[in-house]
């Protein structure tokens, strides 16, 4: 019996992943987009624990009061840079120097002065977003993993998020344990561009 040998050409071919925003649907995926609070009561408050909301939580209510704060963008680009989407009028508080908690022109560092140099990291694996940039941020300015601010003056240069996205991403719930006191929570929506009537 001879020994018989079948030999085949196979032709490999790489394809590159275009990555979100490109290729033939340019619809961006995963965190890459724009994002405002829920128009919802509960988008954001705080507690003694993850996912309790006990201490304060927004209501319906907020929606008009916090119009200002409702409108405000957060702008997660595909080239990991960020942009805090603020407007004329935010949400100040006290320790920003407002004589009141009110509608107000956004406060240095935290009047998306840190967009020139401002990026971000997203974790899917780990449920982490970590936001980089003097008065860079989400939802409120004055949360960080150390604390809450007292002095505009004390803004940290990063700040990191438990995240989870869900709803084919379109809803984004943030966490974020501030100090030994407790957790602020804050739920997110994309913000879906309309394409134009031809």
């Amino acid at each position: 019996r001879e020994d018989v040998t079948i030999s085949k050409e196979h032709t490999v071919v790489y394809v590159e992943d275009p990555g979100p925003g490109t290729g033939p649907d340019p619809t961006p995926t995963g965190i890459v987009g724009t994002w405002k609070l829920a128009p919802e009561s509960g988008a954001f408050g705080v507690g003694p624990n993850l996912d309790d909301v006990s201490w304060f939580s927004s209501s319906s209510e907020d929606l008009q009061v916090r119009d200002c704060l409702f409108d405000d963008e957060y702008v997660f680009n595909a080239d990991g840079t960020f942009e805090n989407i603020l407007g004329d009028q935010t949400f100040v508080e006290a320790w920003q120097g407002a004589d009141s908690d009110d509608c107000g022109t956004p406060v240095f560092p935290h009047d998306g002065s840190a967009n020139a140099e401002a990026t971000y990291s997203y974790n899917a694996n780990d449920g982490t977003l970590t936001i980089n940039g003097t008065g860079a941020y989400m939802g409120l300015a004055k949360v960080h993993n150390g604390g809450e601010l007292a002095n505009p003056s004390e803004a940290v240069e990063s700040i990191t998020y438990l995240a989870e996205l869900s709803e084919n991403d379109t809803r984004l719930e943030l966490d974020i344990a501030f100090g030994d006191t407790g957790y602020w929570k804050f739920k997110f929506v994309k913000v879906v561009e309309e394409a134009p009537i031809v």
